[in-house]
């Protein structure tokens, strides 16, 4: 009998509202269109995000295994996140695993999710071990804002790569240049054990939403508010627009910590543009995307990434797109999208471009307005799922 059980390792989930999207599709799928039988290892919060998530046809495959919290307040801190990971990976030597689970798969390669898993395996002899990685991390002086703060997320990458010399498979969530990197810095290894990936959306769900009638921005981000991610550029791109006489109205959605927010509080108020500025935070997916096909110009002023779905999510939108010149746009599918770029910083041309914009400059909007034979291909979630549950159950050839 070919059990398709397969636990899903999210230890890396804390109080904050992560995304869990791509998560939610793949477990989704693999339960309605492969009859999977799915465990779910993850905190106490955890726990309730994927009750509150999944679907009642799908909960009723689903199976929860509770790892402890050592704290349980909203926000934890660089400092806690080290002790709280810490006590995930210690706590995991005592949880009681099915043992017929054969495939164990991690949602993230933040360093708690691998080695949880690895101590899984370890109790599970016949069980392989499958984790999803999407990022590279760049030195701490490589990234703007407090270089003890980098130097955490960045010393945690550097471990993790350790661990993925120890995994089964890597599904590599990355462009063709990072992949090259990723198995560059790995240890020799057999090429079909690092599966290359795209990242993929819920293009129908995306497809039936409409523009939103109540919340319309002249401008957008997308993403985790953090000043590596070009939040405090942006800020000062809605000061230098509004200084412009411009009647400036701009959306920031996504997830923040509340150091970086009252930053952020701090600027908006130093710079008068508390009017010109919607804090949105996390919202419902649907919301999200009619907040984003209610916009005119989609903003991404990151310093670094290595695979960003939010420019795929403003594409699919059908949104011109201003960013950074970061060297992953010169990968698929980005590079057959209509994007402009400028130099990492250069916030006085970003300003300038977005202002000839709104004013209807004739040479500057159509730069900035997306061509209809350029859209890229863009890959659904099911696609991604399909192809992952391939390579947890390989078919078994007929023995004649």
């Amino acid at each position: 009998m070919n059990d398709k059980s397969i636990l899903v390792v999210d230890a890396s989930f804390l109080t904050s509202c992560p995304n869990r999207e791509k998560s939610i599709a793949h477990i989704s799928r693999w339960v309605i269109h492969d009859a999977c039988k799915v465990y779910i290892l993850t905190s106490v919060t955890g726990v309730k995000f994927y009750n509150e998530k999944l679907g009642c046809n799908i909960l009723s495959s689903i199976y929860f295994i509770n790892l402890p919290n050592l704290y349980s307040k909203e926000y934890i801190g660089p400092a806690g996140i080290i002790f709280e990971f810490a006590f995930r990976i210690f706590a995991s030597f005592f949880l009681r695993i099915p043992k017929h689970v054969r495939v164990i798969y991690t949602v993230t390669a933040v360093i708690v999710d691998p080695a949880v898993g690895l101590v899984i395996r370890a109790k599970l002899a016949s069980a392989r071990l499958f984790v999803t990685f999407d990022n590279h991390v760049p030195r701490p002086r490589d990234r703007p804002g407090s270089y003890f703060y980098n130097l955490i997320p960045y010393w945690s990458y550097v471990f993790t790569l350790q661990l993925l010399n120890n995994v089964d498979c890597i599904f590599a969530y990355l462009t063709h240049d990072n992949l090259n990197h990723l198995r560059s810095i790995l240890r020799p290894r057999p090429r079909e054990s690092i599966l290359q990936f795209s990242n993929g959306l819920d293009l129908a769900l995306i497809k039936s939403c409409k523009p939103s009638s109540q919340c319309q921005y002249d401008l957008i981000f997308l993403g985790r508010l953090h000043v590596a991610k070009g939040i405090f550029d942006i800020l000062d791109v809605v000061a230098r627009l509004n200084r412009a006489g411009h009647k400036i109205k701009a959306a920031l959605v996504g997830p923040v910590e509340p150091p970086v927010m009252t930053a952020v509080v701090d600027f908006i108020s130093l710079n008068n543009i508390a009017g010109c500025v919607d804090i949105l935070g996390y919202i419902p997916i649907r919301a999200k995307y009619e907040v984003l096909k209610a916009s005119k110009l989609f903003v991404f002023l990151s310093y670094d990434d290595s695979f960003p779905i939010a420019i795929l999510e403003a594409i699919a939108c059908g949104l011109p797109i201003v960013a950074y010149d970061l060297p992953i746009f010169s990968n698929p599918p980005y590079v057959d999208a209509d994007l402009v770029f400028f130099p990492k910083g250069d916030v006085s041309q970003v300003a300038d471009c977005i202002s000839r914009f709104l004013y209807n400059d004739v040479i500057v909007s159509r730069r900035l307005s997306l061509k209809k034979n350029s859209q890229p291909y863009i890959f659904n979630y099911v696609d991604n799922a399909d192809k992952e549950v391939a390579a947890f159950f390989p078919a078994r050839r007929n023995v004649v």
